[in-house]
């Protein structure tokens, strides 16, 4: 289905299920008249339904990636195969198995590796605010097997009278370690009944330094530029948002090639308001990219020129979403409808020779309509959230080709992926039960369970000719996929508690995820695919497969006030991730990290030092080929400055002592030219003094 046909079907089902949400609200409101006021507005959530808030604007970010952010919550850690392509890792899950939402939207990466994961589309200087629930992701998040990260873009607000007032949140940084800057944000005027806003950013640095010398290749720069706006009559709202990404070029040193260059066009609609005591949320978003890859132009290129790759994405994606919530047995019940349809292509060629041609994707669809079912509220004095989902997936991929170049195996793959049906449907059953019970008025008991379904990513199944592109796995191998891949299904508890007395907290939890049809790569059999990957430099492939495998782990925060002025905050996150089927582990699963930071707070300034702790990790796996790594600690400072009510500024160094270090989660070398051997592991940032000033009103 063409993305013109994918537009027209969400244009009937929208409005469809507004009425169908309507009219089912207006049975329930009937029977419960009593807890409807005029007008209603909904939206607090109970301590059930747990998020972890970060404003960009309170914490100071040391490196051009907000997806570092993350590691601020218990149980996240980062992915990182370059300096804006990192993906958020919960509990050991990331890439595809993570629901990262841009403003409530999904945005399908352009690239077959993930250069350009959806946080790549949010750079600090247009971010409002990052968010990660903790635990299991309610259903309303949308089908998400490991958990679910929210960004939401800085946007223009409605004034609170007939006169246009002019808002705007603007910043600007810069770090040493690489010789980087990032400048941008908003500008906008909003009445009572119209806003309007630009936004904007521009970002750029050099290679990454360590004690040891450069990380090549690093360098990147990155350009954003947009504008929306909003209409509101009476309790309903209309919003629109166009954005518009550029990013020239980005290093990925984990990797076999670099993002060349991303354009990246993002197009939101939104509406929202109350109709009949039931507020009802639409929207409908697109995007498009074209994604250009090389391993060429920004490491040392292969000594044979007919080894020159020149990989080139395209993808495009189609969403909308339809809820209505109201009042329902003492608590809110949500209903909703959404889709997603995405489709990719992958074409590889060779500058140096016009016959080296290979459609490695052709219009790989992944079309997904689901509806859920939501309850949050309170019962016999504990707090829940119950819900339940329904997601539709279709899959399929067109035939394939290569050029004259590629030798006769590679033409013997060609057809046996274009002999077999591509096409595979999957039904997929997510249900979640959250639950708080306050023993007394600062100790909470909480509980998690939950059901969460996963279909595959569309490399998963349909990498049929064997290349590094693996959905950022960067383990060095060669993957092919498999069509007949069955979805994953995740069965998971958690269990823990909520201390706070005023002055002291603790939040720790404990949690266990059993997957069944877990998909990770195992050795190829065929001698043909194995001959092809061998003459592309990896003799031993993998192929995507099902397998069993199971996580578990503590995550904890913490902290305790000393006085009005002295405080000190810490996290702890623990992960275990192996296969159920075999003694090997699960790839690229966070070390034992811990962190300590101690601050001051002034009349108009802070002063914080922190410490970060990082294990060894012994467990790797031995099917990827993954390298164990040592511990590590890190000393970092950073302080603020609120010069008035307005302006701020901010500045630290991280890894004062510059220390050089492992960050396992980084991946391993597959760059010449940089100070870096091939195949080692690629080291941390070494001392990084950085500046930020911002101004908001």
């Amino acid at each position: 289905m063409s993305i013109k046909s994918k537009l027209l079907l969400a244009g009937r089902i929208a409005p469809m299920a507004l009425s169908a949400a309507a009219a089912l609200s207006t049975s329930a409101a009937a029977q419960d008249s009593d807890a409807i006021s005029e007008v209603v507005v909904y939206g607090a959530k109970t301590r059930s339904a747990e998020q972890t808030n970060i404003d960009p604007r309170q914490v100071v970010l040391s490196k051009p990636d907000v997806a570092d952010l993350a590691t601020r919550v218990p149980g996240a850690n980062v992915v990182s195969n370059g300096p804006v392509a990192g993906q958020v890792q919960y509990r050991g899950m990331n890439g595809p198995r993570l629901k990262v939402q841009l403003d409530n939207m999904y945005l399908n990466s352009g690239g077959p590796n993930l250069m350009d994961p959806p946080l790549h589309y949010m750079p600090e200087p247009i971010l409002d605010q990052l968010s990660v629930v903790r635990g299991v992701a309610p259903v309303s998040a949308g089908s998400s097997i490991g958990g679910v990260v929210k960004a939401k873009t800085k946007s223009s607000r409605f004034g609170s009278g007939d006169a246009p007032e002019l808002q705007a949140d603007v910043s600007a940084s810069g770090r040493s370690v690489n010789d980087s800057y990032a400048a941008g944000g908003l500008v906008g005027v909003g009445t009572s009944k119209y806003r309007f806003h630009v936004l904007g950013s521009s970002e750029g640095g050099a290679d990454t330094q360590f004690d040891g010398g450069e990380i090549t290749p690093t360098a990147f720069e990155r350009h954003v530029y947009g504008a929306g706006g909003g209409i509101k009559s009476g309790v309903h709202e209309l919003g629109f948002d166009y954005r518009h990404h550029d990013t020239d070029h980005a290093g990925n040193p984990a990797l076999a090639s670099d993002m060349e260059q991303t354009d990246t066009n993002i197009f939101n609609l939104t509406y929202g308001g109350v109709w009949r005591g039931t507020v009802l949320d639409a929207q409908l978003f697109y995007s498009d990219v074209k994604h250009d890859m090389n391993n060429f132009s920004q490491r040392i290129a292969p000594a044979n020129p007919m080894m020159n790759r020149m990989p080139e994405a395209k993808a495009e994606g189609l969403g909308f979403k339809v809820n209505a919530t109201w009042p329902l047995a003492g608590g809110e019940l949500t209903v909703g409808v959404d889709g997603h349809y995405a489709t990719n292509n992958v074409n590889i060629i060779n500058p140096n020779n016009p016959l080296f041609f290979v459609r490695n994707i052709n219009d790989a669809e992944n079309d997904s309509t689901g509806g859920f079912v939501e309850w949050n509220g309170e019962a016999a004095g504990i707090d829940m959230l119950l819900g339940a989902r329904y997601t539709h997936v279709d899959t399929d991929a067109g035939n394939v080709f290569a050029g004259p170049a590629l030798p006769a195996a590679v033409q013997v793959l060609v057809a046996r992926f274009n002999g077999i049906d591509h096409s595979k449907s999957d039904d997929n059953v997510d249900v979640v039960g959250r639950f708080a019970y306050g023993l007394t008025d600062d100790f909470d008991l909480t509980l998690g369970l939950g059901r969460k379904t996963r279909s595959p990513f569309y490399i998963e199944r349909y990498a049929w000719l064997p290349t590094g592109a693996s959905a950022g796995l960067a383990d060095g191998n060669n993957y092919v996929g498999d069509p007949g891949l069955d979805p994953e299904v995740s069965y998971e508890v958690e269990a823990g508690f909520d201390w706070d007395d005023g002055d002291a907290y603790f939040t720790p939890r404990a949690f266990y995820r059993s997957v069944d049809d877990y998909i990770q790569g195992m050795p190829i059999t065929d001698m043909t695919t194995v001959m092809v990957s061998t003459n592309g430099g990896d003799a031993t492939p993998l192929q995507f497969t099902n397998v069993d495998a199971e996580l578990y782990g503590v995550d904890a925060s913490w902290g305790y006030v000393f006085s009005p002025q002295w405080h000190v905050d810490g996290i702890v996150t623990y992960v275990r991730g192996k296969r159920r089927d075999t003694r090997d582990d699960l790839y690229r699963i966070t070390p034992l990290r811990a962190t300590a930071a101690l601050s001051y707070l002034g009349e108009d300034w802070s002063l914080t030092v922190e410490g970060v702790g990082v294990a060894e990790q012994e467990k790797v796996s031995s099917t990827n080929g993954e390298s164990r790594t040592g511990g590590h600690g890190l000393l970092n400072i950073h302080g603020e400055w609120r010069v008035n009510a307005n302006a701020t500024l901010a500045a630290g160094i991280e890894n004062v002592l510059d220390h050089r270090y492992t960050n396992h989660l980084a991946g391993v070398n597959r760059a010449m030219g940089s100070d870096v051997p091939v195949g080692a592991r690629l080291p941390g940032a070494g001392l990084n003094a950085f500046i930020r000033v911002g101004f908001v009103f």
